[in-house]
């Protein structure tokens, strides 16, 4: 009985103890009910704490990539060139004739300008203005001819005596040539005194400037968003007058050269001897040899600058290359957008006049509209040259201290240039910063006129010129040397950098 009563009290016990077991198998029978669980899972989905997360890294890539393609306009744009290479070939073909400023060829050139405009759709202004030859012809040679003057006569009145008030005075005078050479020939001294006396006649009749008249023809395009709402204004320049000259322009460049050259060479030889003389430590044949080489560079270099004097502006060039090259694009384009709009900015079209005889299209242009021009928000593209192909020329600083060219707009043109493989050249490097302002009376260009007056410009060249300096401003300048893949490279890079600049305006 005993042991009945034990195993008894086992299966008791055992009794008790599978309760105490049970409660994690009630635990489970609570959490087993999967439909409710189910259920309860189905009305957290739709709330907004796993899946409101989820959507919040989404904006952030979105903004990334935004951010990326407002820095890098060409990942976002797929740019489609819509420029007309052969409608654009016609306009240099119909504009390749003599057409100096103030005769009938201008005038035939600007009625031909005015005419497409108007067939366009636009409405062309005539912004007519008067101007003289007086700094071209009467300034600068002035100064030419004292320049040649002070070397020729310093060297010539050397004597082997102690140190004079003469003496010093013809060191002082051949240094002096030195500045004379710079006021005659660095570009933005040059292109500021087109824009002080741009009417001024003299005051003696024998250094008279003749008065003459000219015009600009001037049409704009409104952004798509309304004259009133743009960001700002896009002015293109491609000067419509031409001009031969008796020189070529490599022969220009070569006296030009030699010129300055010499005027650096002749007062520090100078000088040196001199001073070796003065001294007694150099005398007889030796000293009468460096005289006699001293003379011989005086010479040379007075012959230069009577040369360049002499070189005889005429009516005899068809101006093919420079610039009916570059109005051939301009008019292009001007119809290119004419259909289609930039969306912020307006666009100004001025087929400036007189460029030859000394930037006065350019320099009108601004006289006239510099008030209601926003300096920040206005660019200034100048076509001038789109006939050989070659590199691109990004031209370098005006003036000293240096004036840069608007340096968004050039890396734009870098940016279009790489994504086009096309070799480009730069101005703006640091050994072209002295270089670079040194251009030849008459190779100024428009674009100067906004850079000295503070406002953001460029010019838009392509390359090769070394090989059309024998043809630039002659009678050989003729539709022969215009290649039309130059134009249509010309072209679409311009239209392309203009999309991209529209791309960037601010709100």
């Amino acid at each position: 009985m005993a042991k009945g009563k034990k195993k008894s009290t086992k299966k008791k016990k055992a009794a008790k103890k599978k309760p105490a077991k049970k409660k994690p198998s009630e635990e489970v029978k609570e959490e087993v009910p999967e439909e409710k669980a189910a259920e309860e899972e189905k009305e957290e989905a739709p709330e907004p704490p796993k899946p409101a997360e989820k959507p919040k890294p989404k904006p952030k890539k979105k903004v990334e990539k935004l951010e990326e393609a407002e820095t890098d306009e060409y990942v976002r744009l797929e740019y489609k060139d819509t420029f007309d290479k052969e409608r654009a070939f016609k306009h240099v073909e119909a504009l390749a004739f003599p057409r100096m400023a103030g005769t009938e060829g201008e005038a035939k050139a600007a009625d031909y300008i005015k005419d497409k405009f108007s067939g366009m759709g636009l409405k062309p202004v005539e912004e007519e203005f008067t101007f003289t030859n007086w700094v071209s012809k009467v300034l600068l040679r002035i100064f030419e001819g004292i320049e040649g003057g002070l070397v020729l006569g310093a060297v010539l009145l050397i004597t082997f005596g102690t140190l004079s008030a003469t003496h010093v005075g013809f060191i002082i005078g051949v240094i002096l040539s030195i500045a004379l050479l710079v006021l005659t020939f660095y570009s933005s001294i040059t292109a500021r005194f087109h824009y002080k006396y741009q009417n001024t006649t003299g005051a003696f009749k024998l250094f008279e400037g003749q008065e003459m008249k000219s015009k600009n023809i001037i049409a704009k395009i409104d952004c798509a968003k309304g004259k009133d709402a743009a960001s700002g204004n896009i002015i293109l320049m491609a000067h419509y007058d031409t001009k031969s000259q008796t020189w070529p322009m490599l022969l220009q460049a070569l006296l030009f050269y030699i010129s300055i050259i010499l005027c650096i060479a002749i007062p520090v030889v100078y000088i040196g001897f001199y001073i070796l003389v003065s001294l007694g430590m150099i005398g007889g044949i030796p000293a009468l040899t460096i005289y006699g080489v001293l003379l011989a560079l005086a010479l040379i270099d007075v012959a230069t600058i009577i040369m360049l004097a002499l070189n005889k502006t005429e009516n005899k060039s068809p101006g093919a290359i420079d610039n009916a090259s570059g109005l051939g694009v301009f008019l292009e384009l001007a119809q290119n957008y004419t259909k289609q709009p930039l969306e912020h900015y307006n666009l100004t079209f001025v087929a400036t006049g007189a460029a030859e005889y000394g930037l006065y299209g350019a320099i009108s242009f601004m006289k006239a509209n510099e008030s209601e021009l926003d300096p920040e928000d206005t660019y200034f593209l100048n076509l001038k040259v789109a006939a050989v192909r070659g590199h691109f020329y990004l031209p370098g600083p005006v003036g000293f201290p240096p004036q840069f060219p608007c340096l968004e707009v050039e890396n734009l043109f870098k940016k279009v240039l790489k994504r086009r493989n096309i070799p480009v050249k730069e101005g703006s490097r640091w050994r072209m910063r002295v270089l670079s302002p040194w251009v030849l009376p008459g190779s100024w260009n428009d674009d100067m006129i906004p850079v000295i007056r503070g406002y953001n410009a460029n010019r838009i060249s392509i390359g090769g010129l070394r090989r059309r300096l024998d043809v630039i401003h002659t009678p050989n300048d003729n539709i022969d040397h215009v290649d039309i893949e130059a134009v249509d490279m010309v072209g679409k890079v311009t239209a392309e950098v203009l999309t991209r600049l529209d791309l960037r305006a601010r709100p």
